[in-house]
């Protein structure tokens, strides 16, 4: 069956996007999405005949590399001429690239249409192409009439109230402590106080992305009385309307254990289309000290394994609420590992997350049991050293780094998972090696030869 699937990554949060007071930082935002798009090719390498549709085409050699990778042959890109963030309605408008994808469509029959994640967008499309002619199946959609497990569970709010719930039904799964306001003046109020008394505090958008929409402040931030620190936080939340267009959930700062998985575990599942919640990994997250998502390292040595027992405990529950009220798809659950030995549920991001990618090239290469064999580190957005002169392009990086190249016959070594990033003076990789140690010493070395 013919696989089609949409690279839709900033139809995840469009409304916080569109949001953004500033322009520029609105567009950068988007193209960050953009520019993350072919590293989705990594996450379908399960799938032998595949359509993808990027917001921006790849070249020839990045999909040559791509293939020799995967030992995948059958895989074609379109993109559409112009891309104004929402990918979905950008093919409904590109009428040549609409009825290209219709044409492909129903010449091979039924297909199997799937996305990053589930939106608005998507939906339209989907209706757009069964008014066509086509016949497809959608297996990582939600069940008709569930589409609104996506925005609520994928929601800072909607999350506390499940963990309440779980919380209710004896389940040992906590949040920090902390409320949810439709108003900014209350939430400053709110969080001043808590503030003052504990020293920390937490301000976050209902739902942000990728470090947007979230505000630390760590012991020193702010003032110590409460007055000027209210004054302060107003200051914080006028500088961004969305603080004003969404529920602001303030919440106590949790000072992060490093030494446990970074600070920040997660574990990421799958609802089947039969509604069977599998586990798929538990990962330790690479976080900048901002708070912006950066990668995964995953192998069950990330993890205590207290922590990932408590993890799937809390996933069990949550897995399956998902499935009951009709949820189809990827989802992750985000911890916090405090220094005093709490787990918190941070947050739940309600669709394909930035390392199914992967687990999904790691599954494809070593097979069903790396997780235990091997131990794999995933960055999404390294920041290639500062030098002088034009960035590498895709051809001439993958000649430097050639030395640590992924071998098939050792099962280990490098594999660059985006040529887009480049223009970021950014680089993807994934590293699979068989000991952590390994794995590291593999990251050391590119470093070398990247000159840092």
């Amino acid at each position: 069956m013919l696989t089609i699937y949409i690279s839709n990554l900033s139809e995840d949060v469009w409304p916080f996007i569109c949001s953004f007071s500033n322009e520029d930082l609105r567009q950068a935002e988007i193209e960050d999405n953009i520019n993350t798009c072919d590293r989705d090719l990594f996450a379908l390498s399960h799938f032998n005949d595949l359509l993808c549709i990027l917001p921006k085409p790849v070249s020839r050699s990045f999909l040559a590399y791509y293939q020799q990778v995967c030992g995948r042959r059958q895989v074609e890109c379109f993109h559409p001429k112009a891309h104004s963030g929402s990918i979905c309605d950008d093919i409904r408008l590109d009428q040549e690239l609409f009825r290209n994808l219709v044409g492909t469509a129903r010449s091979v029959g039924r297909v199997r249409l799937i996305s990053y994640c589930y939106s608005r967008q998507f939906k339209e499309l989907a209706l757009a192409l069964a008014e066509a002619g086509v016949d497809y199946v959608t297996p990582e959609a939600p069940l008709p009439g569930s589409e609104w497990v996506v925005d609520f569970y994928g929601s800072k709010s909607g999350i506390r109230q499940l963990v309440s719930k779980a919380q209710g039904a004896g389940f040992n799964i906590k949040m920090p402590e902390g409320y949810v306001f439709s108003d900014i003046q209350a939430a400053c109020a709110y969080g001043a106080q808590r503030y003052v008394q504990k020293g920390g505090l937490a301000i976050k958008t209902n739902r942000g992305h990728a470090g947007a929409g979230v505000l630390i402040f760590r012991p020193g931030d702010l003032p110590a009385e409460v007055e000027r620190a209210r004054q302060a936080l107003l200051q914080y939340l006028s500088r961004e309307k969305y603080w004003q267009m969404f529920p602001i959930v303030v919440e106590d700062y949790v000072d992060l254990d490093p030494s446990i998985a970074g600070g920040s575990p997660s574990i990421e599942y799958c609802v089947v289309e039969t509604g069977e919640p599998c586990c798929l990994y538990p990962c330790a997250m690479r976080v900048s000290p901002e708070g912006v998502f950066q990668g995964v390292e995953i192998n069950y040595q990330a993890l205590p394994e207290g922590v990932t027992r408590a993890m799937e405990e809390a996933g069990t529950f949550i897995s399956r609420e998902y499935a009951r009220a009709g949820y189809r798809g990827y989802f992750d659950i985000d911890f916090m590992a405090a220094k005093d030995g709490t787990l918190y549920v941070g947050e739940s991001n309600v669709r394909r997350t930035g390392g199914t990618h992967a687990y999904y090239l790691a599954r494809h290469l070593v097979g069903s049991d790396f997780l235990r064999s091997s131990y794999v580190i995933a960055n999404n957005c390294f920041p290639l050293p500062v030098q002088a002169g034009p960035t590498p392009g895709f051809e001439e990086l993958l000649e430097l780094l050639s030395p640590l190249a992924f071998r098939a016959e050792t099962k280990e070594g490098l594999i660059l998972t985006s040529e887009h990033k480049l223009s970021q003076k950014q680089i993807a990789f994934v590293i699979i090696a068989p000991t952590r140690g390994r794995a590291f010493d593999i990251e050391h070395n590119m470093l070398v030869l990247l000159g840092k």
